[in-house]
């Protein structure tokens, strides 16, 4: 159904009173009234009944369904079924029923009927994946299309394989340019160009739960698709195959998969067996290049009864497996000794050549000195030695920093040169982003 197709005031808003959310006109009337199905933009002749009435029914459910069920899609008989409406939607009517009749009330043109009905399914069952996406379909079709897209979202969360939703949030982005863009993360220009027309949007995101970080779904992708660029800068390709320590519930791969044609292998480690575990219940499963790995290593303040010291842990890799390496956020919360170790492992695994892009806290002199100092003091305020400062008393490896030049000398000795150098913002600086950033490469 075009969004150009526009009609009077629908009967049901007389019979049966406004719903919640205004959604715009219904089908013009005609002879033959267009049909849709629910689940896909745009009309097709594809009429829908209500499910069969099952023997769980209230009490008088099943004369109801028999009643809608046998109501002809023809202008006549709309007015008696528009109607129903107030006994259709009475309490305890069951999520399947309500789905059905609201299909039956699309089908004939009667979108705010069809809203009432969805939204009443999707309240008393948030986690329907049909009826939230049925939902979203009014709502684009009411020119609402950033709810719509809210909706169609949901519903993947609700059911990631639901190809209906998967394909409505294709439609909309296609219709929608800067919807497209604002999701991937990019300008409306760069996003046509690189969004393949059988984009993976059907990939789930981390519940809210998972996510210590409380970042909402668009700060979720915003980060993702900066961390990407950044790895795209340095040389990640396609067939690159990257380590990524510190995975978290995702951020990065997600992000892989929606910005970029990878074909590559990438490889996720986290101390954090939840994240390990939702990331390849829903990545992993869906991707069989990527794959996730629970490093139970103990780490004070994320895994502090775990089994291996990071010290002496032993990456489960073989020597030169990989081309790329990232660490984000993961030095910040290490000790020089734990971080020592890890760039062993890392040059063991990567091959000649190999890069790794890491984040830190940097103490330079004139953050210590200068016109930084008193920032560097709120935020890196305990010292815990003459290279390291710490933000909190109570937990140290909330946040920890590093002398510069201190750990540019634990990076050469492990057999590394170093290529970049980025200061953030966090002590109050003009960097672009918030930890410094060092690149290094395997001699």
């Amino acid at each position: 159904m075009s969004n150009s197709q526009r009609a009077a005031k629908p009967a049901c808003e007389d019979a049966a009173g406004s719903s919640a959310q205004t959604t715009g006109g219904s089908q013009p009337a005609s002879t033959e009234v267009p049909t849709v199905q629910v689940g896909a933009v745009g009309p097709k002749p594809d009429p829908r009944r209500v499910p069969a009435a099952r023997d769980s029914q209230p009490d008088g459910a099943n004369a109801v369904t028999e009643q809608v069920a046998m109501v002809e899609p023809s202008r006549q008989a709309t007015h008696g079924l528009v109607e129903l409406l107030p006994d259709l939607l009475a309490p305890g009517m069951p999520t399947e029923l309500l789905v059905g009749l609201g299909e039956v009330y699309y089908g004939l043109g009667e979108q705010r009927c069809a809203q009432r009905c969805f939204e009443r399914a999707s309240t008393q069952s948030p986690n329907n994946a049909d009826a939230v996406n049925n939902l979203g379909v009014v709502r684009f079709s009411a020119d609402d299309p950033d709810m719509a897209e809210q909706l169609f979202l949901q519903a993947l969360r609700c059911q990631p394989d639901h190809e209906q939703a998967r394909n409505n949030l294709l439609d909309l982005h296609a219709a929608v340019p800067r919807l497209m863009a604002r999701y991937w993360g990019q300008d409306v220009a760069t996003a046509k160009r690189i969004v393949p027309s059988d984009a993976s949007v059907s990939i789930a995101l981390p519940p809210p739960e998972l996510r210590f970080m409380n970042e909402t779904d668009d700060s979720f992708h915003e980060i993702g698709a900066r961390n990407l660029e950044t790895l795209r800068y340095h040389g990640l390709s396609g067939a690159t195959r990257l380590l990524d320590v510190g995975s978290g519930y995702g951020r990065l791969p997600i992000a892989m998969l929606r910005g970029m044609d990878f074909h590559g292998r990438y490889v996720g480690m986290d101390i954090l067996p939840r994240h390990v575990r939702w990331c390849r219940d829903n990545i992993a499963a869906r991707h069989e290049h990527l794959e996730f790995h629970h490093m139970d290593v103990r780490n004070g303040r994320y895994n502090p009864a775990g089994r291996f010291h990071a010290d002496s842990y032993h990456f489960p890799f073989a020597e030169r497996s990989f081309d790329m390496s990232c660490l984000f956020s993961v030095f910040t919360h290490m000790y020089e000794h734990d971080i020592e170790n890890y760039l062993n492992e890392l040059h063991r695994v990567l091959m000649p050549g190999g890069t790794v892009v890491a984040t830190f806290f940097l103490l330079t002199p004139q953050r210590l000195g200068g016109t930084e100092a008193d920032a560097v003091a709120r935020t890196m305020g305990y010292e815990l030695n003459e290279n390291t400062r710490y933000r909190d008393p109570n937990d140290k490896l909330h946040a920890i920093g590093y002398d510069m030049n201190f750990m540019t000398h634990l990076i050469e000795t492990a057999g590394f040169a170093l290529s970049d150098v980025v200061l953030g913002h966090w002590a109050g600086g003009s960097g672009d982003t918030y930890q410094d950033r060092l690149v290094f490469s395997k001699h």
